[in-house]
């Protein structure tokens, strides 16, 4: 990029770095209080990604419950991995993960944005792009702090598929393409088949010197994947039982759609989503020759990627907008895109087209203004505040070990490396078949000795569907056996969104106790 175009963009920059770093002030400040502490995805990567060196995949916090202790295989392994390199070498923190996850979502919209400007030089059009992505419901409704996979494979994703977007690409994004292809398949299903589009979209441009460019680079991913799998039977076991596990929450193809696009929770994901589809092959149809020419390969590969998220969606009947997060670039790139296309339409139309354009990415940023007018209006209580304070005493009380809920594990995960032996897990930490479970607490009530500490989450009963890792056994739910109590917290419940004389109040940490084994003491309940 020359100096005078970068004097040309400057303006741009300069607005995209300040709505950027509000944005990211905003949603890291309000999560902080409106997003519960210890769900069970945050763990699964954090957790692996917290071995005694880079590269090196183990949970913490399990004991050696089917080798977890010395190798992880059960999830998608590829953003694991890669945060290994930062969990290893620096402490870690919920706001310095929450910050580096902000950056790179702030980044990969930045990069949007450029790259419209860059094709189209329409300043509004990269803006509605950058603003499209910046917002996306995914990456506030469920991952402010949930440290999901969704963030690093939109990244890949777009990063695979820029040089089929615009012809201005630079040289580096040449040979980022391909390393992004090999790592798509280890991250998340959804970079699998994203990837398996641009490929074919590759093939189409570039014939024969595609199964160099495109293919070999997505085959050795694949054979990288099979490879890490195969080659530990322990790893392949816990990817069995997970997705295993991960079948009973699937859902009907109609109720998955209806729960989609029908439900009121979702319409922030869903209504963009159909709204700029909708209007880029509009704009795409009746753009004129020029424009069909100019666009048609590059708006055909981002429309097949922006449908890939809710056709998976419904095919998996695991409609989670989070997973809808990875398509959140293409969305961004489209809605700039159709903007500009817009341009030889009659001027009433072309003027409600972009209003709708632009009043789409404004409306996205709705749930968190509401949310952030809840935390500056309610004077909340912080629940990570809270963990902290719950783990540090449960450990000054005691030499033994600490039993803690899943609820607790990102102020686990903040103590020291050489306090984590002493800290375990009440049952296991995430979606496991009924009978692995009760494996996992046998060898649990197997540890327990005289002085240890229980934590018991007084939220285990807000889930009656059974889904969340709740104890199965009645010791470890503080219910039965020698307990003495120590000391109970009160829950906390956060006004989370705000309207005027309206609010919404939610439980975003159970009421917490400790007791302590006395083996030889009296039994006692927390009931």
């Amino acid at each position: 990029m020359t100096v005078e175009k970068v004097i040309k963009r400057l303006p741009l920059m300069v607005g995209f770095l300040i709505v950027g770093l509000a944005w990211a002030a905003l949603s890291m400040w309000t999560g902080w209080y409106v997003i519960k502490p210890g769900f069970p995805d945050g763990f699964q990567s954090v957790g692996a990604a917290l071995g005694k060196h880079p590269g090196h995949l183990a949970w913490p916090f399990v004991g050696t419950f089917e080798g977890f202790d010395h190798t992880w295989g059960y999830h998608w392994f590829g953003w694991p991995l890669a945060r290994s390199w930062f969990g290893t070498l620096l402490p870690w923190s919920c706001l310095g993960d929450a910050s580096l996850l902000h950056l790179l979502r702030f980044g990969v919209a930045v990069h949007v944005g450029l790259l419209l400007h860059g094709k189209f030089r329409s300043s509004a059009g990269a803006s509605i792009g950058f603003l499209t992505v910046l917002f996306h419901r995914g990456w506030f409704a469920s991952m402010a702090f949930l440290d999901r996979p969704e963030t690093w494979a939109s990244v890949l994703l777009w990063f695979a598929a820029v040089p089929l977007l615009s012809s201005q690409s630079r040289k580096w994004h040449l040979w980022v393409a391909p390393i992004c292809l090999v790592l798509a398949p280890s991250v998340h299903p959804l970079t699998l088949a994203g990837a398996g589009l641009i490929v074919l979209a590759g093939t189409f441009r570039d014939g024969r010197t595609a199964l160099w460019k495109w293919w070999l680079p997505l085959l050795v991913g694949v054979a990288w994947f099979a490879f890490y799998y195969q080659s530990d039977p322990a790893r392949l076991q816990q990817l069995k039982d997970t997705l295993s596990a991960m079948r009973g929450l699937k859902s009907g193809i109609v109720q998955t759609f209806t729960r989609l696009f029908l439900d009121p929770r979702n319409v922030f994901f869903s209504a963009p989503l159909l709204f700029i589809t909708a209007c880029s092959v509009l704009a795409w149809w009746k753009g004129g020759k020029a424009a069909r020419a100019e666009t048609t390969p590059a708006l055909t590969l981002t429309i097949a990627l922006v449908l890939l998220a809710p056709l998976y969606l419904i095919a998996t009947g695991h409609p989670n907008i989070g997973h809808g997060a990875v398509v959140a670039p293409f969305i961004g790139f489209a809605a700039g895109a159709a903007f500009h296309l817009v341009s030889g339409f009659p001027r009433a139309w072309r003027g409600l087209v972009r209003l709708g354009l632009g009043g789409q990415a404004v409306a996205c940023v709705l749930p968190l203004v509401l949310a952030t007018v809840a935390v500056a209006t309610s004077k909340p209580t912080s629940p990570r505040d809270r963990a902290r304070q719950v783990l540090a005493e449960a450990l000054a009380t005691s030499t033994g070990t600490v039993f803690i809920p899943l609820s607790l594990w990102e102020a686990a995960a903040e103590r020291p490396p050489e306090e984590w032996a002493r800290i375990r897990f009440t049952t296991f930490p995430n979606l496991i078949p009924a009978e692995r479970r009760l494996v996992y607490e046998k060898q649990s009530l197997s540890a327990l000795s005289n002085g240890d500490i229980l934590i018991v989450d007084g939220d285990a009963d807000s889930d009656p569907s059974g889904i969340l890792p709740w104890p199965l056994v009645p010791v470890l739910q503080g219910k039965a056996g020698p307990w003495h109590r120590l000391t109970a917290f009160e829950p906390i419940v956060n006004t989370t969104a705000a309207l005027g004389p309206w609010g919404k109040r939610e439980t975003m940490l159970g009421s917490l106790t400790l007791l302590r084994y006395e083996p030889a003491g009296p039994a006692t309940s927390i009931r």
